[in-house]
């Protein structure tokens, strides 16, 4: 994914409606990163910070649903893991 795309809207929404985890990784990875460059320039993307977190939303669900277990379970879980 270009990260510089003007059409990344577009991509974002591409990927939001195929609802593959691979997919929401994605978004959640792409907006993370441009956030990110973007924070030391403080100009932190708000149409970035909505797909993330409509991705971040889906994937805990989607993860709650395959594992049984609740969304704040996945969420504690996914932290542990990235420690």
């Amino acid at each position: 994914m270009d990260i510089s795309s003007k059409t990344l809207d577009n991509e974002y929404k591409e990927l939001y409606q195929s609802e593959k985890l691979e997919d929401l990784v994605k978004i959640i990875k792409t907006t993370f990163l441009r956030n990110k460059l973007r924070k030391d320039n403080k100009k932190i993307s708000e149409k970035d910070n909505e797909w993330f977190n409509k991705a971040e939303k889906l994937l805990y669900n989607e993860l709650s649903i395959s594992f049984d277990k609740t969304y704040d379970e996945i969420i504690e879980k996914l932290s542990e893991m990235c420690k």
